[in-house]
């Protein structure tokens, strides 16, 4: 079937008799991206994210985007962000930092549409204290342990075919044992790249990447800006734009990405936002909290409790 050759798991129904024409985002690299096409894997310019389908045309063997199809979701993880996604499994280990963060993050993968479960994984044994403490922090999502006696079999299940399937936190050797174990042979990961395995898309993000970023500077970002679409590029919504690719995909972290326009003169402080906008904030906020609340209650037949989730 020529879907599994060019990775194109979890497609919209309507946009399938556009597949000889499509291609998907499987790499994000220094200089660009990678895509998966018809014609094999091809570098490309732009500003897209991880996971992304595009229509593409092919002009005398070169293949060009034409246009980036609207993303059945869109996640975005501790700066990090993929689209696409329908399975998300949280990876936690002894060393992890997420279970402190495990309501904000998996209230995040709701909200995208994507469904959420938690593997905490030893290469030896699972921790019961470890496993309490992350099932106590998240009640309502399935907590599998993966060690030498727990193969993972439950788990296992929610990776069907056609299907994205996010593993996000720990490391890749963390996460590349917890793959060994679900299929019984190795498999390597690669950080911001989707793999084709057993007719699904996997895509491993570390909760490590934020050390990257550190060490950008702002000379780092001129010369990033440079290669800009457009020599006029206000780095705030133009296509093209390599200071908005730093950001959707992690190199830079949003204060920094402030803190640059503010330098280029091209917003203006936090300090001088007037009250209608913290007003439309808010409005924001309560919006996106009941979106929550119906979305839980749907998807559980339970009522949603503030104080459980806020």
């Amino acid at each position: 079937m020529f879907t599994k050759g060019i990775g194109l798991f979890g497609l919209k129904e309507k946009y399938k008799p556009l597949i000889p024409e499509l291609g998907r985002v499987i790499k994000v690299t220094t200089e660009g991206y990678e895509l998966l096409t018809k014609e094999g894997i091809v570098s490309v310019q732009g500003s897209y994210t991880l996971g992304d389908f595009v229509r593409i045309a092919v002009t005398d063997g070169s293949v060009h985007v034409k246009e980036v199809l609207p993303a059945a979701n869109r996640l975005r993880l501790n700066g990090q962000a993929v689209n696409n996604v329908d399975t998300v499994i949280l990876v936690i280990d002894a060393d992890s930092p997420l279970v402190e963060e495990l309501e904000q993050l998996i209230s995040h993968i709701w909200d995208s549409g994507a469904v959420p479960a938690i593997a905490v994984v030893d290469q030896k044994e699972v921790s019961p204290e470890l496993l309490n403490r992350v099932r106590r922090a998240a009640p309502f999502v399935d907590v599998y342990a993966v060690d030498e006696r727990h193969d993972g079999a439950k788990l296992r299940q929610l990776l069907r075919p056609n299907r994205t399937v996010l593993f996000f936190g720990s490391s890749d050797a963390v996460k590349e044992y917890l793959l060994k174990r679900l299929f019984n042979q190795p498999i390597k990961l690669s950080h911001q790249s989707l793999i084709e395995y057993s007719e699904m898309a996997m895509v491993s993000l570390n909760t490590s990447a934020g050390e990257e970023r550190k060490e950008i500077t702002f000379a780092d970002l001129d010369a990033l800006s440079s290669r800009c679409r457009f020599s006029d590029c206000s780095h705030t919504s133009e296509p093209g734009c390599q200071i908005l690719w730093a950001l959707e995909t992690g190199k830079i972290t949003k204060a920094v990405y402030e803190d640059y326009l503010l330098r280029k003169g091209i917003v203006q402080p936090d300090g001088d936002q007037s009250d209608d906008d913290e007003d439309l904030d808010m409005d924001y906020y309560y919006r996106q909290k009941d979106r929550r609340k119906h979305k839980f209650t749907k998807k559980h037949g339970k009522t949603y409790k503030d104080e459980t989730y806020y």
